[in-house]
């Protein structure tokens, strides 16, 4: 008897939730949630960058012909750590140097430079990275506020590498490293 009154007391407050829920705010009201609510991503994500504890969880990467690919973001990261710094590119079907099929290159952090970037422009992080067995690169970031980025490595040498994935704080990511060379 319970249940069945239990049923028919939801059933009735059905519809006012549903009354409540349909209330149409304003076109100019939505837009300022909007605005607020993109304002808020951003704060969070500068806050998240300037912090220097994040990972960029690549999904697709990019050779220096532009001809991409999608990889495993477990396995293909970017990641700072402080002064200190690891990436890795790895492919599933390979062993690789590091053990999961590519190479892990960790090193310093020379220089790290955060610009905000515009009202709705997106925040780019300039970094220098100094990496044993490769020499220097050069990182610039550019992340949106929802977290996509893409991170566009450029060595001394000519060599270019684009990864492009999510940006996460390293408390809230996933990734394996591997074994480093050098």
């Amino acid at each position: 008897m319970r249940i069945v009154l239990c049923c028919i007391a939801m059933l009735m407050a059905y519809p006012a939730c549903l009354i409540a829920q349909n209330q149409k705010i304003s076109k100019k009201e939505r837009k300022e949630l909007e605005l607020q609510q993109q304002i808020a991503q951003k704060k969070a994500m500068l806050d998240l960058l300037e912090s220097q504890e994040w990972v960029l969880e690549a999904h697709t990467v990019f050779d220096r012909y532009n001809v991409s690919y999608q990889i495993n973001p477990t396995i293909n990261f970017v990641g700072i750590q402080g002064t200190n710094g690891v990436m890795q590119l790895g492919f599933d079907e390979l062993i690789g140097w590091n053990g999961v099929g590519g190479v892990t290159i960790q090193g310093n952090v020379t220089k790290y430079e955060l610009k905000a970037g515009k009202a709705k422009g997106n925040p780019v992080v300039t970094l220098r990275f100094q990496g044993r067995g490769m020499g220097a690169a050069t990182l610039a970031i550019s992340v949106n506020p929802t977290g996509q980025a893409m991170a566009k490595v450029n060595g001394d040498f000519g060599d270019r590498i684009i990864f492009s994935g999510i940006i996460k704080a390293l408390s809230e990511s996933a990734v394996y490293q591997g074994s480093s060379l050098f």
